[in-house]
């Protein structure tokens, strides 16, 4: 009950981009399917959720990142990524994303040998509470690797 109440609420911080829009039921399946592939705490703080195509067809990707809160902190999160492939079952995870960091993933952008995507770090006087950094990352689809661009 406990993971889907945190699904639940954090639809708000899931938003499809790119061309392809979900709808409401769409948003709470796919909140589930993050929450229960990349969350190590069963809940998750927010998350982000893109896709590469507008119409799903089979070996359309998916790119979920969520964070998680860290148990016994005072507020911080761990990010958690995965690619995922829709197929006739669904979506499925390929695999977990590596070496990625940042708050408030946007502006996906897919390849036939990566994904793009940009993340808020921290700059190099900010506090910790407010990044102003942009980061741009090139994910390797073989890999699952994330290396910073920028």
């Amino acid at each position: 009950m406990l993971k889907h109440l945190a699904a639940l609420a954090a639809l708000a911080l899931i938003a499809p981009t790119g061309m392809a829009r979900a709808q409401p039921w769409e948003n709470n399946r796919i909140a589930e399917m993050l929450v229960s592939e990349l969350s190590p705490t069963g809940a998750m703080a927010g998350g982000q959720w893109f896709v590469s195509a507008q119409l799903l067809t089979a070996g359309t990707l998916g790119l979920g990142i969520i964070h998680a809160h860290i148990p016994g902190s005072a507020g911080s999160v761990s990010i958690h990524a995965a690619l995922f492939r829709w197929t006739a079952d669904g979506w499925t995870k390929s695999g977990n994303i590596d070496g990625l960091f940042g708050y408030e993933p946007k502006d996906a952008a897919f390849f036939p040998d990566r994904v793009e995507v940009s993340t808020l770090m921290p700059g190099p006087n900010d506090p910790r509470c407010c990044p102003t950094l942009i980061k741009r990352w090139s994910i390797d689809l073989q890999s699952g690797q994330a290396v910073p661009i920028n």
